[in-house]
């Protein structure tokens, strides 16, 4: 016993000699990094591959089973040497010096090998398919222990605070940056305020503070901090450690990539312009198509407004004066414009040309269906984007339809969309009839429809999993995204879509085409689910209406998009695009 207390001792006193400066949110980040970054190497790997026989499949699992197992074998040893090596890279990359024996460098070296064990066991599952972890590898979520939360200052009895609360209150605020993240995030689930969207979104808002300005007590943060973040907000480009050529970097390290492709593209189109000798519009476009697609402004509100929020619930909680850093600094939107091109919507010949492909007019099989042939696979990579082009109905609205869903009111063929089992809606204003257009009904939906029933299916699109991300509200996974991340896949592939085009952009492509068909702004608003102004009653007249007269608003919506009758099917056809 006395050894062991002696080690004990000698371990506290090398950390207070070693003026260890790594907090707990650094090393939970670091090792996130190292595990995400080795997940995603593998995955680009597979992805850019060819088919596999079954003996490759088998290779490949168990090449990443025994790296997994020689990690193992090091922690069990406690051979740290590669972890040293990962965690010299981290500190010396974030300018953190820690002495190289010191107790507080070899536990983040443990750290990193643990990351390393778990992404290699991700990898191998993986590489048989099971792809049930891809959510769970994400930035956001946690690898190592959370911070503790930092204390609740005491309640005040009668709104007098003495000095003994008044110095316990210093010291609350003198707790770092995360430890007051956390405990927004636990008083807001706590609360059930927060569903899991909104805690993902602050976690990445709060995890890239911390990267860009450093994880510093909260009293400490001023303005200058402020303006730094959000420089470099707007200067990251989309798809950090989700797209090439930024998976597996750190935010900061994406951005500097981003900078360096756009000015060598720039250097490039300027070279062209010079040899072509353009001017005007079509300089300028070549110039505008050479910069690298940053985050919108749109985001960049979002994460400001995370990070402030921490502020906010510190100011209520204390009674000590602290400054809010983001007060009065807020990105500035340029014109009115900038809300609707956060999220481009996509033009009539691009709806056109994502219609006509294999996905919609014939693919190679269910499992190649980027490469042309003549097979139509009609099930929810077929009928989700349509609806959603053709409705602007949400991605989930359309994702978590029942068959008893789909019912006749006044003669008309509608989604009703309500909140139940197993379904949620974003706000109240989004329960409402949708009248389901003429193109999906001939297309043979209703067809689908009565064919699921007979199986004894109740979920309009069975086939969707839910994701591994739990609501805490409902409980349950959104079915939404695989589907956008195959899609995606599918759009990138074949040039459909471009870096500011999702398939949100569907829903900003309906909106944009009722009101160029001079729909009126509160008829748009029923249809999509967005509140409505004015009296109750107006309200209530509004919805009656739509029963009735928004089947006609929605044929307005007009892309060209035809039906034509193969070996006696109803397939999609690209028509003559419709009339200006």
């Amino acid at each position: 016993m006395d050894a062991v207390f002696d080690l004990a001792l000698a371990r506290l006193e090398a950390i207070v000699a070693s003026g260890a400066t790594l907090t707990e949110v650094q090393k939970r980040q670091f090792a996130r990094e190292l595990r995400d970054s080795i997940v995603a190497e593998a995955d680009a790997v597979r992805i850019m591959g060819e088919v596999r026989s079954p003996d490759e499949i088998a290779a490949a699992a168990a090449r990443a089973l025994d790296q997994q197992a020689a990690v193992t074998d090091c922690l069990a040893r406690n051979d740290l040497s590669q972890g040293l090596a990962k965690a010299e890279g981290f500190l010396e990359r974030h300018a953190i010096a820690l002495g190289t024996e010191s107790f507080e460098y070899r536990r983040l070296a443990r750290d990193l090998l643990v990351a390393m064990q778990q992404a290699f066991t991700i990898v191998a599952r993986q590489e048989r398919g099971d792809f049930s972890d891809l959510e769970q590898a994400s930035l956001t979520a946690p690898i190592l222990s959370a911070p503790a939360p930092a204390p609740e200052p005491a309640p005040m009895s009668d709104g007098i605070r003495t000095p003994e609360q008044l110095q316990q209150d210093r010291a609350h605020a003198s707790a770092p940056f995360s430890a007051h993240a956390q405990a927004l995030h636990d008083a807001k689930t706590a609360a059930g305020k927060w569903g899991w969207d909104q805690c993902s979104d602050s976690a990445a808002a709060h995890r890239l503070f911390i990267e860009f300005v450093g994880d510093k007590p909260a009293i400490q943060y001023g303005s200058d901090d402020a303006i730094k973040f959000l420089r470099l907000l707007q200067r990251m480009p989309v798809g950090v450690n989700q797209r090439k050529p930024y998976i597996g970097l750190s935010a900061s390290q994406a951005i500097e990539k981003a900078d360096q492709i756009e000015s060598q593209q720039i250097e490039l189109a300027k070279m062209k312009i010079a040899a072509q000798k353009l001017k005007g519009a079509s300089a300028d476009r070549l110039l505008s198509e050479a910069r690298v697609g940053r985050i919108s402004t749109t985001t960049v509100i979002k994460h400001r407004d995370h990070v402030a929020a921490v502020f906010t619930h510190l100011q209520s909680r204390l009674h000590v004066a602290i400054k809010n850093p983001f007060d009065g600094i807020r990105p500035d939107r340029v014109g009115k414009s900038d809300v609707r091109d956060d999220r481009e919507r996509f033009s009539a010949e691009q709806i056109r040309r994502i219609f006509a492909s294999p996905i919609w007019t014939g693919t190679r099989s269910r499992y190649y269906i980027a490469t042309k042939g003549k097979i139509v696979v009609k099930d929810h990579r077929y009928w989700v984007p349509l609806i959603a082009g053709l409705t602007g109905m949400r991605l989930e609205e359309i994702c978590q339809l029942w068959l008893d869903d789909i019912v006749r009111v006044d003669g008309i063929v509608c989604f009703d969309i309500w909140e139940g089992p197993e379904r949620q809606l974003k706000t109240a204003a989004s329960a409402r009839r949708v009248p389901i257009p003429d193109t999906l009904i001939r297309l043979g939906l209703l067809s689908r429809v009565e064919e699921l029933r007979a199986r004894g299916e109740y979920r309009l699109f069975p086939a969707l999993k839910r994701s591994t991300k739990i609501d805490p509200r409902t409980k349950l996974g959104k079915l939404g995204p695989s589907l956008t991340r195959s899609i995606g896949r599918y759009f990138r592939g074949l040039e459909l879509a471009d870096a500011k085009q999702a398939f949100y952009s569907f829903r900003h492509t309906v909106a944009t085409a009722l009101d160029e068909a001079g729909v009126a702004t509160k008829d748009i608003n029923d249809l999509l689910g967005h509140k409505q102004g004015g009296s109750e009653s107006q309200r209530r007249y509004i919805k009656r209406k739509r029963v009735l007269q928004l089947k006609a608003l929605l044929e307005r919506v007009d892309f060209g998009l035809k039906v034509v009758e193969r070996n006696g099917e109803p397939h999609l056809s690209i028509g003559e695009p419709p009339a200006a």
